[in-house]
């Protein structure tokens, strides 16, 4: 990605750094900036800059010790032959704190074991979780009388083929990665567990481990399925956004707080010959072939709501994950040929990663994503809370 400055800091400073040959950047260019924590822009501010072509310059900052990360946006600063006063030319962020994990508490209570033929069945206080045992998943989360999830809470090894997927055959040299998704049934030399805690404030604690051996490479997706209710299409995050990114496609995504809806574009145009997209949609819904769509990484929690009070929320415990929500299954989804083909289910379909294979694109008839855009043998740990679903 070309960008005629940036900006890096090193030593408690800022430096600024010019890749023009020619002119000097302030006086082409200029610079806004806003200071971010995980909750939002804490302050902003301008700034006025000189730097030599090639040169670097050090910005001077205040306020920005105890924040998260600061935002820098670069605009022309007058109209030019290729665009006008204001246009966005690069932006630059940078991380100025770590971002601490979220700790989860324990429930305190012990857990009650029963077995039945086809699952094993835990009680701990008013809540009863059942394990298909031929599955290996987590089909059942009650409180009293009530089911908390939509469908099982599963393994999801695999993702609906996008084009650049087809072009390498992934479908096929994936197969035991969807099947894995299907039967909860591991390829060979690997190893997957899930389990669901629930913690002494009501919450519930997602675990997934799973070891990857390097025979059976490629590997889609290292992730979590389940459907929350339909009506909570109202999404906001802490990650990369606004728009979808995966990891090589996120360079031009930023971190920080975003909302979006999760909808459904049909794909037909309208009276005017055109489609109509809403702004705000999760997910693109304009493939030529519907495919894995809408993927946000970096996410530290994912919220839905349905601006009537319920909601739920997943907070990430020990690495940032990343996401998909769709009004629709990811089975439905591999199966569409137009964009048409899908329909709006009776819940929305969560996917929640420790990581996923990038998109590739080098072309589109046999490369695949970079290596270090695939997922590695190794083990990989995945953990994050879920509140929320006992709502009323």
């Amino acid at each position: 990605v070309y960008r005629p400055v940036r900006v890096r800091k090193e030593d408690g400073r800022f430096i600024l750094t010019s890749y023009l040959a020619f002119e000097d950047a302030g006086k082409l260019l200029d610079c806004r900036y806003e200071i971010c924590d995980l909750n939002g822009v804490i302050s902003e501010g301008t700034l006025e800059f000189s730097v030599q072509p090639m040169g670097s310059t050090e910005l001077t900052i205040d306020g920005t010790a105890n924040n998260t990360f600061i935002n820098f946006y670069f605009t022309a600063k007058s109209d030019t032959l290729w665009c006008e006063k204001g246009y966005p030319v690069c932006f630059e962020q940078v991380m100025l704190t770590e971002i601490k994990s979220a700790q989860s508490a324990d429930s305190g209570e012990e857990p009650v074991l029963t077995e039945t033929p086809l699952s094993f069945v835990v009680t701990m206080g008013d809540v009863t979780y059942t394990i298909d045992r031929r599955r290996g998943c987590i089909s059942s989360i009650r409180k009293g009388a009530d089911e908390l999830i939509g469908k099982p809470m599963e393994f999801n090894f695999f993702r609906a083929p996008t084009d650049n997927d087809r072009g390498w055959n992934m479908p096929k040299v994936c197969k035991a990665w969807r099947l894995a998704t299907e039967s909860g049934k591991m390829p060979d030399r690997c190893e997957a567990s899930l389990a669901v805690d629930r913690t002494a404030d009501g919450k519930y604690l997602v675990g997934l481990k799973v070891k990857i051996d390097g025979k059976q490479l490629p590997v889609p997706r290292i992730g979590v399925s389940f459907k929350i209710p339909r009506s909570l299409v109202n999404v906001e995050w802490h990650g990369y956004g606004p728009w979808e990114n995966y990891s090589d496609r996120r360079v031009s995504a930023q971190l920080g707080r975003w909302r979006a809806k999760v909808d459904l574009v049909s794909g037909i145009a309208g009276g005017d010959g055109k489609i109509s997209y809403a702004d705000d949609r999760l997910n693109p819904d304009n493939y030529s072939e519907p495919g894995e769509q809408g993927y946000r990484t970096g996410c530290r929690w994912i919220s839905f709501s349905d601006g009537g009070g319920a909601k739920v929320k997943i907070t990430a415990l020990n690495a940032p994950v990343g996401f998909n929500a769709w009004p629709y299954t990811q089975e439905e989804l591999e199966r569409a040929k137009h964009q048409w083909d899908l329909s709006k289910g009776d819940s929305i379909t969560v996917n929640v990663d420790a990581a996923m294979m990038g998109v590739g694109g080098d072309d589109s008839w046999g490369a695949r994503a970079h290596a270090d855009d695939m997922i590695a043998e190794g083990e990989y740990n995945l953990r994050f809370l879920v509140e929320g679903l006992e709502h009323d």
